[in-house]
């Protein structure tokens, strides 16, 4: 009754989380098409594998031109603003909302009051399908482990739609501010800059090797952004100045 689990890198066509951090959604190509999930989205493994060694290449780079000797760090807060700044959820609209507020829990009972019919439905077929219908020889082959895994993978779904249900019914989506990822990501390396590596935003040459340090960065995660660094800096150190810290 085992099912055969999907490789980590292979995911549907309508699940579009990241799953790592320079995977674009040009690095994934469709794959074969599964009866249940529909087209499956695989991992070009060779285009990351580039992206990958350019990602060293950048590391080098601002290690020599900045002065920093941290790889480690510098590496782990640079890929954490890359996944901020490529964050973007896909929204769950209010009327798939409404409806899985309302029908999660009646499948969630559904579940439960027929789980040991399900769990013998799924046995049955499983042991039909492989022995060719030997009632004899599926009843020697009975897995009573297997079947009571199976029925505690029923009870966690069932679980999992009444958690989902009661989740969404207090959640009230609010929309996500232009250019969230640019600023969660600036603000990030922001706090590298002067908490890892001890350099004031307000003095020089500080000042000036931060934008530089940002266009660097950004160069490698979205050179479209670069233009957008100036007024964006701006507006993120107006609004950092007035918190205090």
């Amino acid at each position: 009754m085992s099912r055969k689990r999907q490789p980590t890198d292979v995911r549907t066509a309508a699940n579009k989380w990241q799953t790592h951090p320079f995977a674009t959604r040009e690095d994934w190509r469709p794959g074969e098409k599964d009866a249940i999930t529909g087209t499956l989205m695989v991992l070009d493994k060779n285009r990351l594998r580039v992206r990958e060694a350019d990602f060293e290449r950048l590391l080098d780079l601002l290690m020599k031109d900045f002065k920093i000797d941290d790889r480690a760090t510098l590496k782990s807060h640079v890929e954490v603003a890359t996944r901020i700044y490529n964050h973007n959820p896909d929204k769950l609209s209010d009327r798939d909302r409404e409806r899985l507020v309302k029908f999660a829990p009646k499948l969630a009972g559904l579940l439960r009051k027929n789980a040991i019919p399900i769990v013998n439905i799924i046995t049955a077929f499983d042991q039909q399908h492989v022995r060719g219908f030997e009632p004899e020889f599926c009843k020697s082959i009975y897995d009573q482990g297997e079947a009571d895994a199976f029925m505690t993978r029923i009870w966690q779904a069932s679980h999992t739609l009444l958690e989902l249900a009661d989740v969404l019914s207090r959640h009230h989506p609010r929309g996500r501010p232009p250019d969230a990822g640019l600023h969660g990501a600036m603000t990030l390396l922001r706090d590298y800059w002067e908490r890892e590596l001890g350099r004031n935003l307000k003095s020089d040459p500080w000042k000036r090797g931060f934008a530089s340090f940002l266009r660097v960065v950004f160069g490698f995660v979205d050179p479209s952004a670069i233009d957008k660094l100036p007024s964006a800096a701006k507006r993120r150190v107006r609004a950092l100045d007035k918190t205090p810290r």
